[in-house]
């Protein structure tokens, strides 16, 4: 369920009190594997840039990672339901504080997302993500510019040179860059 608040305190606030418990327990696990991680909001869910992100849904909590990582654990969850890049836990019984850990602390490895390991079709996608020499146009990045700059969104090549260029930028950085050309035209 999408919650159309701008902060993580506000995002808290929303949670029912049946999920807060559920919630409260993932959360204070990613936090620990993430190391002073910043805590935002994307896609109206809480966000952990490059760790995981967390939604409390309508019957369930769910966690979203790396489906290459999730790949390798996904024997250290039996009976949870999940997807291809998601766990989703519908009571507090569920947590195994153990395997979520070792999950997440593969997630938070350094250099996990370097350019190297970043999955342009499938990991989450933030404004701070680093653009690297691996950066791919894929439906995924297509459908972050869209949430960022809305529906007129749309590549085109010298936009794409621009992004690959080699010089150091995030895709706040292009979603910005994308929105101050269509001001210029």
């Amino acid at each position: 369920m999408q919650r159309f608040v701008s902060t993580p305190a506000a995002y808290l606030a929303e949670v029912p009190t049946k999920q807060r418990g559920l919630l409260e327990a993932i959360r204070s696990l990613i936090l620990e594997a993430g190391g002073g991680v910043t805590e935002n909001i994307e896609y109206g869910m809480l966000s952990y840039p490059g760790i995981a992100s967390l939604a409390a849904q309508k019957h369930y909590v769910s966690l979203y990672v790396s489906p290459a990582v999730l790949a390798e654990h996904k024997g250290s969850f039996p009976g949870i339901d999940m997807g291809k890049s998601c766990l989703r836990f519908r009571r507090i019984d569920q947590v195994d504080q153990a395997a979520l850990r070792s999950l997440l602390q593969a997630v938070a490895i350094p250099g996990l997302h370097s350019p190297e390991g970043f999955d342009w079709h499938s990991d989450t996608i933030t404004r701070s993500t680093s653009v690297n020499r691996n950066y791919r146009n894929t439906q995924n990045v297509r459908r972050f510019l869209k949430a960022q700059c809305g529906e007129q969104f749309v590549f085109d090549r010298p936009f794409m040179r621009w992004i690959k260029d080699g010089t150091e930028k995030t895709m706040g950085d292009v979603a910005d860059e994308w929105l101050n050309r269509q001001t210029h035209k």
